[in-house]
């Protein structure tokens, strides 16, 4: 069985590129629009990811961290930028012949329709390789998720330092030219493996649940003003921007990647739904991370479907004066064939 998740992607008005990025299972996605897809419902991964503000190409830091989750092996080396990436509107796109993406999409090594490519301990066995039994499968846990976490971030510290030593300059695209160390990425990681269900979070993307008339914030924003609400001081509250984070994937340094690694299994048991969404959209649609007025309205009172809410959820920020890049993804629980 399967559920459906819907997502959307939307660059703001003050990006040049859309620095945002989406996981569903076996696809990551970074292009401007929306869809619909199918993913398996005992083995599920998801993920949002938003480029920080005011560091260098938060959209590729998007998708390394992304991509590596589902691909152990990828890197960066075997890739060849499309001229359209320095100018794009919608996207960058990778060239579809080096046998990892397909027009902006990952398409699997092989071109296979399988699950998601989480690696089981130091190996570059994936998590959910149909050869593993159920018992394999479902021996997998937090500990092993947060291990493989710390790699990521150590890999993609390793990629910002080290570009300009292992990769020669392309003289057309000017490739070691265009990155520096400060990558970061905020993302906000759900991983289900039949009845468990684990999160790992940097920054101030947010994950949510429905469950009947609730709204469950599965996620904790890792920015100053909300450490500032923690603390209960009003008077830092009343002038630290929204935006101000002290934890990231990424940032060149491990002191600011202080991620949480929870098992949420009993807040997620018998959801509903499930979405995720990154700041350009609940910054501009809550007051903080506890108002979920405007998601009870649209999802309990109002019945909005899983599209007509994420269209809703980006024209309200937008009328917000939301400029940031809007992304959004919704899981339905209902099974489907």
């Amino acid at each position: 069985m399967y559920y459906n998740a819907h997502f959307i992607q939307l660059k703001g008005t003050n990006h040049s590129t859309l620095e945002d990025g989406i996981l569903l299972n076996h696809s990551v996605y970074n292009t401007i629009g929306s869809g619909v897809t199918k993913i398996p419902n005992d083995k599920v991964i998801i993920a949002i990811a938003d480029g920080v503000g005011g560091n260098a190409y938060g959209d590729l830091a998007s998708r390394f961290v992304l991509s590596k989750y589902i691909d152990p092996t990828f890197n960066w080396r075997s890739l060849k930028l499309n001229k359209r990436y320095l100018t794009s509107d919608d996207g960058y796109i990778l060239h579809p012949d080096q046998g990892l993406y397909d027009n902006g999409i990952y398409a699997g090594t092989d071109k296979e329709d399988i699950a998601c490519r989480i690696t089981r301990g130091d190996t570059n066995q994936p998590l959910f390789d149909p050869s593993l039994s159920d018992q394999e499968i479902s021996d997998y846990n937090l500990a092993q998720i947060e291990k493989y976490s710390r790699k990521v971030q150590d890999e993609l510290i390793a990629f910002g330092n080290g570009l300009e030593k292992t990769f020669e300059p392309d003289p057309e695209f000017k490739i070691a030219h265009i990155l520096d160390h400060t990558l970061a990425s905020c993302v906000t990681i759900l991983i289900k493996v039949y009845d468990q269900f684990y999160l790992v979070h940097a920054g101030n993307t947010r994950a949510y649940a429905l469950k009947g008339s609730e709204i469950i914030l599965l996620s904790h924003d890792q920015s100053d003003y909300q450490a500032a609400i923690d603390r209960n001081d009003e008077e830092a509250m009343s002038y630290t921007p929204k935006n101000g984070l002290y934890s990231s994937f990424g940032n060149g340094t491990t002191k600011t990647f202080l991620p949480i690694f929870k098992d949420v299994s009993q807040q997620v048991k018998d959801f509903d739904k499930i979405f995720l969404t990154t700041d350009g959209i609940h910054d501009h649609l809550t007051k903080d991370q506890t108002d979920h007025r405007f998601f009870k309205k649209a999802l309990i009172e109002d019945q909005l479907s899983d599209e007509e809410f994420l269209r809703c959820s980006c024209d309200k920020a937008i009328e917000n004066r939301s400029y940031d890049d809007l992304s959004a993804l919704i899981v339905d629980h209902t099974p489907c064939s």
